[in-house]
């Protein structure tokens, strides 16, 4: 009994000590063909990629990655010479070995020890296969379509349906026997929803309910609770896609899909910090129209104490400073009043212009873009200035000198104000990031439209409100 005792308890401690000699992290991979040089592992993060290993050098066909911690879950890249790649999938297991060939890394990949990278490598071949049968067909129905409109493309269309409802059971059932898998999760994540085709009376394709109903159904197969997919492709071009390409680029569309997806997101705190940020890079400082207004509502509803604990106090307070920034002159918001001075030293108020269209105009007259711009929009002001455009032009310079200059220099003839003293406050009253900007205003003071330029103005405002073409001075 005592030697059953001492025999188990060396037992015991003989795998204590192979599992220390091991690190968490010991990924052995060979590659036939492979001769040696420098290779290093890089991670991917959102849309950013990151040295995960710096760089190393092997000397033959055989390379380990190993370190004493286990990396975060995610795809990985091994880079070798000549830029290539063999691609790694990690979760909590991380010690196993990938046996390939550099002249066919997919189809010649043997993994041990990891059902992930097992799955993944079938996965990749059986992707490799679907894009050569696919791929062709694809390519011969845009061509008929471009050659001839009338072309009867519908047996080739039935072919390409096929085997994509194929490709789809294969996935749904490859995920279903391995559901537990960190690949599962990854390539359902990466999957988007049926196109269905509705129809118009006249039997043509409703492209926009269409789109709408595959916007609604995007994320039915993502799991927000998993941020491991942060640490893959998939989450961030899925994001990108639904906000940039799907949802119409206004703020009342932006903001409904933003709600949507943030009912998700709030299940986790990396993936919530990750999406917030990214919202409020992209709509700071939008090109999009009026994009300021999905910014403060991102900082006002989801940049709380309550829901952004992982995010620091001083950084929240600088987002809700810049929202308050952004606020007055957000699109659709009354424009508020300002009352600077005239060349001739007379109060000229902003609200004292008439038009049904008003545009402010704030420049500088040093800066290259506002030169650029300031007779372009000059242009366009006397052509439409008898059909209902009015501009109030305010010179953002504080010395007045140059800006008489200016004026006589180009000949303009609009509303010119300046405010070398920001008595008016215009400064608080509307946002200028960046020289020029120009605020479109209707009868009542609306803001209409936001950060333009001239040809803008005139195509979505000018010709759609006030005729269908200008009249000359």
């Amino acid at each position: 009994m005592i030697k059953q005792s001492v025999l188990l308890s060396c037992l015991i401690a003989g795998l204590a000590l192979a599992q220390t000699d091991t690190p968490p992290c010991h990924i052995n991979v060979t590659i036939d063909g492979f001769q040696g040089g420098k290779c290093k592992l890089v991670g991917i993060y959102g849309d950013q990629s990151f040295i995960a290993l710096p760089a190393f050098t092997v000397t033959g066909a055989e390379i380990v990655v190993t370190k004493d911690e286990a990396f975060p879950s995610g795809l990985y890249y091994l880079i070798l010479p000549e830029e290539q790649v063999v691609q790694i999938l990690l979760d909590t297991d991380q010690q196993f070995s990938i046996h390939t060939s550099l002249d066919d890394p997919i189809g010649a990949a043997k993994i041990t020890g990891s059902i992930d990278n097992k799955l993944f490598y079938e996965s990749l071949l059986y992707e490799t296969d679907y894009q050569k049968a696919v791929g062709p067909l694809i390519e011969k129905i845009n061509e008929l379509k471009k050659a001839n409109a009338d072309a009867d493309v519908s047996e080739l269309e039935a072919q390409r349906n096929a085997l994509i409802a194929k490709r789809r059971a294969h996935i749904r059932q490859f995920c279903a026997q391995h559901s537990e898998s960190f690949f599962s999760a990854y390539k359902l994540g990466g999957q988007n929803p049926p196109l269905e085709q509705p129809k118009l009376a006249n039997g043509d394709l409703d492209v926009e309910e269409q789109t709408r109903r595959y916007r609604e159904n995007y994320w039915d197969n993502f799991d927000f609770t998993d941020p491991r997919l942060l640490r893959t492709p998939v989450f961030h071009n899925k994001l990108d896609r639904y906000i940039n390409k799907l949802t119409p680029r206004n703020v009342e569309a932006v903001i409904e899909s933003v709600d949507k997806l943030m009912a998700g997101v709030k299940l986790n705190d990396e993936l919530f910090g990750y999406v917030t940020s990214y919202l409020c890079l992209g709509y700071s400082k939008s090109t999009m129209m009026g994009g300021e207004s999905v910014y403060v509502h991102v900082v006002d509803k989801y940049m709380t104490n309550e829901l952004a604990v992982s995010v620091p106090r001083e950084e929240l307070l600088k987002l809700r400073q810049r929202a308050n920034k952004l606020r007055p002159s957000l699109l659709g918001k009354t424009a508020r009043d300002i009352k600077c001075i005239d060349p001739d030293g007379n109060d000229l108020a902003l609200y004292d212009l008439k038009a049904p269209i008003v545009a402010l105009y704030m420049y500088n007259v040093d800066c290259e873009h506002c030169q650029e711009t300031t007779p372009e929009l000059h242009d366009i002001y006397l052509n439409w200035k008898d059909r209902g455009l009015d501009i109030y032009a305010l010179c953002l310079n504080i010395d007045v000198d140059p800006w008489f200059d200016y004026i006589e220099k180009e000949n303009l003839t609009w509303h010119n104000a300046i405010d070398p003293r920001y008595a008016s406050r215009h400064h608080l009253k509307y946002n200028v990031d960046i020289t020029p900007e120009l605020y479109v205003l209707d009868a009542d003071h609306k803001i209409i439209g936001v950060n333009l330029k001239p040809s803008q103005l005139e195509e979505w405002f000018l010709e759609k409100r006030l005729g269908a073409g200008p009249t000359g001075p």
